[in-house]
């Protein structure tokens, strides 16, 4: 079972922007998340679970 779900707030363990959740259930357990640039861009990255902590 997945540790995300679909439209969860999330960031990277690390630190960074806040990103939203926007598919479960990749390969390598890995989700794909969706954030925008303060430019206003909207960017993709698929990220390990393990990465990312929720960012309510």
């Amino acid at each position: 079972m997945a540790k995300f779900q679909v439209g969860e707030i999330v960031a990277l363990v690390s630190g960074g922007p806040r990103m939203t959740v926007t598919q479960v259930g990749l390969t390598h357990n890995r989700v794909e998340c969706t954030w925008f640039t303060p430019d206003a861009e909207i960017k993709t990255a698929y990220i390990s679970e393990s990465a990312l902590v929720e960012n309510n």
